[in-house]
This record gives structure tokens, C-alpha cells and sequence, in this order.
């Protein structure tokens, strides 16, 4: 622009020195005193012109200051550290990601930029300006000195621990102390869907929640699994079942432990009041746990209770009753203190007790019934009574007593040991009150050193007796359509006594001093 003003300031100097008056050249006084005036006219606006090309010089330099600064604070503002993503980075910095000219920059261990070497240095400087005539605020940067340690808002802010940015920046995972994300709910839907659920509504994946399972929380609760605080823990337990059930849950499994019981139940011909008392539609798995008796001097007691209840499942740990250590009180009740239960089964229905260890309790191992009501309520029994795979040891009265069932079954269980008071049987089948006994199946079971015999067939119908090994005797007493086959009886008898009926006796192995002998009416 100044050097058309010039020029065209040029020509018309020529023309003044040629000056024209009305058509008329006029005299040289006369033209050196118009040229004059013309000069000053021409002087005054070329002054005019530089000066306001100064000024637009001076404010497009500013602008241009004020940009680059304000270009490079905004780089080390928002320059990402470095547990932020590299695609970050190059979202901050624009221009230096779309430059050619940008020189990576690695940083050593005490913070002062490796700068390149000057081979390197001078081929990145000259393709820059052969490609990049007009420096922009970017590369303006680039040929500045780094500084190693400059704050974010002084003249030339640069971070020395940004990451570099390649030509082509790829996003790279970055270590981050930031928690994990949440599951997005379309996760959520697609783990619920493996699950079964509603894919629609989430489910948290809770290990209490799998497959229906309730582990107890002891804390929660007040149970104490160290053997301590026995009311507490009896409370507590029976509150987490109670709880389980109403939240949906098939199955409470117990924290492994030793968790000590008290019981207060104290008439044996009413339900249970005290101990641990099982709802409907549970599976208790034990886990391995020890369940103990607290020492007490009631005549009768229970660990677990199962009153009119259905579809009842006892698992995998170890019943323990206060033998050693019982108070053998005076009572009027119950003389004897024979009725210490592990388990009471009362007017169930499809109870399974299984992989069980019970050991010294004051009367039975478990004792399957009918109802406390029965004249009130028919003389309803327990039907579907699994009990297997048990090891029932060192009880006073019985292994098993089945008072009150039908349709169920006894069966790989090992019971021994059992005397302190009458009738010390292994297994005694023997119905009280209106109870009835029938279709029962008793089967591959070992007996031995039990006081009283192996298996008492007292009374009850319609039941086998079969391949159980025994060191003890096989009693029909007043039982009726007994079938008894298939067992090895070592040092001991079979006997059918008077006032049974229709007992088959056939095809059972006979060891040592072994015999056989039929009263029955058959």
C-alpha cells in the first residue's frame, strides 16, 4: 500500500512543476508558489498515511501478541495430565496436532525436555518454513525454548509433562486413579438377561442374591459365631430366617462358625417354643458349622425345630447336645431327661436332614412325629421324611425315633453308640397317641454297639427293612407287613415276636453266633 502512495505521490510531482491556470501555462513564480502548496497538501497526506499505517502496524501486532499468548495459555491450561487419554491431549491442542512441523519432545527423569539434535532440529525448523509461510501461533511456540517448570499463566506457558503429540494421535489408555465407571444399564440389562431376569429391570449382582441364596450376616443380626452369647444367637438366628423367607430367598447358608443354642422349651407335648425353629420352603445349609447346646437342666430341649412346616432341607454341619455337662434336675415331667432332641420333625411335610453330624444329646438324635394337636387336628403326621448320609453317635435314648410318619425314608446313615437310657436303639419305629406309622423304607444303614438293639420294628405297617449292616439285634414286635431282606447281622438276631403279623424274613446274611426266630402270627 505505501508503495503505491509513493508512486502515485511521484506523479504528481511531475505535474506540478507543469501547472495550469484557466487553460494558461502560468510563470515559473507563479507555478513554484502553487508547487509549493501542492507539496504541502502531498507532504501532510503522506504523513497521514504512514501514521495510520503505524498505528494499524502497532494494533495488528498486539492482536497478534494477544492471540499467540492467548493460544499458548489456553494449550497450558488445558493441557491434560497425564493419566488423562492422548485423544484429550489433541483435542486441546488443535493447531499442534495438525502441524507438520511438530517436533516430539520426550522428558527425562528430573524434568528438563531432551531436546532433538540439531540435524534433527534444523530439518523439522526448515520444513516448517517451506511449508508454512506465515507462522502461526503454534509453531511461533515450537521455536521458542522450552521451559521446564513454568507456571501455567507466565509469557511462554508450557507443561513438560504433557504428552507429545504424534502427527496422527491415537487414543492410549492411560493409568487412572478414577474409580471404575458403573455398569451402563444396557450392561446391566444384558447381565440380567444371562441371569434369566427381566432384562428390562436391573438386578444387582449381589453374591446374596445368586441362585437365591442368603448367606446370614452375623453382624447384622447379632449372632455370635465364637460360641458366645447364647440367647443373642438363638434370637438372631431365628430373625434371619424369618427375614429370609419374607425377602423370597430358597436357601440361608450360615458363615462357618460354632454357634451356641439356648432353649427354653420345656413340655414335650406341646410345639416347640425355643431353639432354632425352621420356616417353610427353606434349605439351611450349615456350612460346616458346629451348633451346641447350651448346658441347661430342662428335661427336654431342641436344636432345630421343624412344626408344621413343608419342604425343609437341614445340611452339611454338626450338632452337638449338652450330655457332658447337663444338670439331671428332679422332674416330674420327664424323670429321665430323655427328651434332648438335635432335630424334631412335627407334622412335616418333605423334610430332607442330610450330611448331618449329631452327637450327645440327651435323648434323640432326631424324632420324626406327628402333630402336638393330634386329637384336635386328626392325628396328622409327617410324610416325606428324608433322613440320609447322617453320622448319629453317643445319644442316651435313640439314634432315630419315627413316632408319627409315612412315605419316607432312612438311609446311608451311620449310628452308634447310643445307651443311657431305654429304649437305646439304633432306629425305633414305635407310633404314640393317634399317630400312624406306614410305607416306610430303611436301607443301607450301619448299626452298632447301640444298647437296646439295631432296629425295633415296634408297630407301624407297610415298611422294608433291607441290606442296613448290623451289630445288634432286627426286632418285629407289634408291627404288621414287614418285609426284612437283604441284611448282614453280625453277632446278633432277627426276630419276629408275637403279636407281629405278616413279616417276611428271607435272604439276609448271618455272621458269627447269628440267628433267626418266628413268634409272629404268620
Amino acid at each position: 500500500m505505501l508503495y503505491n502512495v509513493f508512486f502515485s505521490a511521484s506523479r504528481r510531482k511531475k505535474d506540478i512543476f507543469l501547472p495550469r491556470a484557466n487553460g494558461r501555462q502560468q510563470s515559473p513564480q507563479q507555478g513554484a508558489g502553487v508547487a509549493r502548496e501542492e507539496m504541502k497538501k502531498v507532504t501532510t497526506y503522506l504523513y497521514g498515511i504512514l501514521a495510520l499505517s503505524l498505528v494499524l502496524s502497532l494494533v495488528m501486532t498486539a492482536l497478534g501478541i494477544v492471540n499467540s499468548q492467548t493460544a499458548e495459555a489456553a494449550v497450558a491450561v488445558y493441557t491434560p495430565s497425564a493419566t488423562l487419554s492422548a485423544e484429550a491431549t489433541a483435542m486441546a491442542q488443535p493447531a499442534a496436532a495438525k502441524s507438520d512441523s511438530a517436533v516430539q519432545t520426550p522428558v527425562n527423569t528430573d524434568g528438563i525436555a531432551d531436546r532433538p539434535a540439531p540435524e534433527e532440529n534444523a530439518e523439522a525448523e526448515t520444513s516448517a518454513v517451506s511449508e508454512t509461510p506465515e507462522p502461526t501461533a503454534a509453531s511461533a511456540a515450537s521455536k521458542k525454548p522450552r521451559a521446564t517448570a513454568t507456571p501455567a499463566y507466565s509469557e511462554t506457558p508450557k507443561v513438560t509433562d504433557a504428552p507429545a503429540v504424534s502427527e496422527t494421535p491415537e487414543p492410549r489408555p492411560e493409568p487412572s486413579s478414577e474409580p471404575a465407571p458403573a455398569p451402563t444399564e444396557g450392561a446391566q440389562a444384558e447381565a440380567a438377561a444371562e441371569r434369566g431376569d427381566n432384562p428390562t429391570v436391573y438386578v444387582p449382582l449381589d453374591e446374596i442374591l445368586l441362585n437365591g441364596v442368603y448367606t446370614i450376616d452375623n453382624a447384622r443380626f447379632g449372632i455370635d459365631s465364637t460360641g458366645g452369647n447364647a440367647r443373642a444367637t438363638t434370637d438372631g438366628i431365628n430373625a434371619a430366617l424369618r427375614w429370609a423367607k419374607e425377602q423370597g430367598f430358597s436357601t440361608v447358608k450360615f458363615e462357618k462358625g460354632t454357634y451356641m443354642i439356648q432353649c427354653k422349651w420345656r413340655n414335650r407335648y406341646i410345639a416347640p417354643t425355643d431353639g432354632i425353629l425352621v420356616p417353610s420352603g427353606l434349605t439351611l445349609d450349615l456350612n460346616g458349622s458346629t451348633f451346641m447346646m447350651e448346658p441347661n437342666s430342662y428335661p427336654e430341649y431342641c436344636i432345630f425345630g421343624i412344626v408344621n412346616a413343608k419342604d425343609v432341607t437341614i445340611k452339611n454341619g454338626r450338632l452337638i447336645g449338652d450330655l457332658d455337662n447337663h444338670v439331671y434336675a428332679k422332674s416330674s415331667a420327664s424323670p429321665t431327661h430323655e427328651f434332648g432332641f438335635g432335630i424334631v420333625i412335627s407334622a412335616s411335610t418333605n423334610v430332607t436332614i442330610r450330611n448331618l453330624t449329631i452327637t450327645k444329646m440327651t435323648g434323640d438324635g432326631i424324632i420324626v412325629e406327628g402333630s402336638y394337636t393330634a386329637l384336635a387336628d386328626g392325628g396328622k403326621v409327617s410324610a416325606k421324611v428324608r433322613l440320609l448320609d447322617n453320622d448319629i453317635s453317643n445319644c442316651r435314648r435313640q439314634g432315630i425315633s419315627i413316632i408319627g410318619a409315612r412315605d419316607s425314608e432312612i438311609a446311608g446313615n451311620r449310628i452308634y453308640n447310643i445307651s443311657g437310657t431305654d429304649p437305646q436303639y439304633g432306629i425305633d419305629i414305635e407310633k404314640e397317641l393317634d399317630y400312624i406309622v406306614d410305607k416306610l423304607k430303611i436301607h443301607d444303614n450301619v448299626i452298632y454297639n447301640c444298647s437296646g438293639g439295631a432296629i425295633s420294628c415296634h408297630s407301624g405297617n407297610d415298611y422294608e427293612v433291607y441290606n442296613n449292616i448290623c451289630s445288634g439285634n432286627i426286632l418285629a414286635v407289634f408291627s404288621s407287613n414287614i418285609r426284612i431282606y437283604g441284611n448282614t447281622i453280625k453277632n446278633s438276631f432277627i426276630h419276629a415276636m408275637g403279636g407281629a403279623s405278616n413279616i417276611t424274613v428271607e435272604n439276609n446274611i448271618l455272621e458269627g453266633s447269628s440267628w433267626l426266630k418266628n413268634d409272629s402270627t404268620n
